[in-house]
């Protein structure tokens, strides 16, 4: 059934735009003994339907620093007026593995 101006109902679209972001961080805790730490940061989603976060992606590792400015970016789908999870994860990568920093954010 269509009405005048050719809207049908039921058939609304959410209104949605892609939005890239960009991590930074100032002052982070140094926790290596002899050098800086090397930070990256892991950003997670999360899924309404399961109620949990996944892993949308991760920053490269920056080398002996406190202050990174991350190049990596994350692009992900924003849906006007809905409440969407995001979670970042700051990591320190030493030589054996890959540790978390007590530090998140949610937004």
């Amino acid at each position: 059934m269509t009405t005048a101006g050719g809207f049908q109902a039921g058939t609304a679209v959410v209104p949605a735009t892609q939005v890239e972001i960009s991590v930074q961080c100032r002052n982070l805790a140094d926790l290596d003994v002899l050098s800086k730490s090397d930070p990256m940061c892991v950003m997670f989603m999360k899924d309404i339907k399961t109620n949990t976060y996944y892993e949308l992606g991760r920053t490269e590792t920056l080398d002996n620093q406190l202050n990174p400015d991350f190049a990596t970016k994350f692009t992900v789908t924003y849906y006007f007026e809905e409440l969407q999870g995001i979670k970042f994860e700051l990591m320190k990568k030493n030589q054996m593995n890959v540790l978390k920093i007590p530090y998140s954010a949610l937004c």
